[in-house]
C-alpha cells in the first residue's frame, strides 16, 4: 500500500538554502495565452546524487510545467528575479529533507505585490520519494498560486 501525506506548515517554520548551477532560460513550461510570461527562480537543496529525477533542472522543469497552466502563462526559468513593479515572478525553494520528505517554500509577485505562502510538503511513509510524490507537490504549489 502506498501512503503519503501532504504537510502544510504555517509561517516561516522552515529555513531553506538554495544551491545549484546556472539555470538555462530555454527550459520553459508550456506557454499560456492569458497573462504573459512569469519568471520562475527555483532552487533545490538536499537532492540525492545520481538520481536524475531529483536533479535541479528536472525538478524545476516539473514545477514549471504545473505552474504555467495554473497561471495561464509561459513560465521561464531563471537564476535571478526580474526587477520592477510590473515584473511577474515566482521564487520556489525545494528542500529534500530525507529520502521520504520534500518541502517547498514559495513567494510570488503576480498581482503587483509580493506574497509569501505557507510551506508545502509531501512525505511518504513506506518508501522513498518517487516521481508521483514530486508531481503531487508540484500540483499543490500550482494550486496555491492559481
Amino acid at each position: 500500500m502506498r501512503l503519503f501525506k501532504a504537510v502544510f506548515a504555517v509561517g516561516g517554520l522552515f529555513t531553506m538554502l538554495g544551491i545549484g548551477s546556472a539555470m538555462d532560460e530555454s527550459l520553459a513550461a508550456q506557454p499560456g495565452t492569458g497573462s504573459g510570461a512569469v519568471t520562475l527562480v527555483c532552487t533545490v537543496a538536499g537532492a540525492p546524487k545520481g538520481n536524475a529525477a531529483f536533479e535541479r533542472a528536472a525538478l524545476c522543469r516539473n514545477f514549471a510545467q504545473r505552474i504555467g497552466p495554473a497561471l495561464d502563462a509561459k513560465v521561464v526559468l531563471a537564476d535571478v528575479l526580474p526587477k520592477g513593479a510590473a515584473a511577474r515572478w515566482v521564487r520556489l525553494e525545494l528542500k529534500l529533507q530525507s529520502p521520504s520528505r520534500i518541502e517547498a517554500a514559495l513567494t510570488s509577485h503576480l498581482h503587483g505585490k509580493a506574497t509569501n505562502y505557507p510551506p508545502l510538503g509531501v512525505q511518504v511513509v513506506d518508501k522513498p520519494l518517487g516521481l508521483r510524490e514530486i508531481d503531487r507537490l508540484a500540483s499543490l504549489v500550482a494550486k496555491s498560486l492559481a
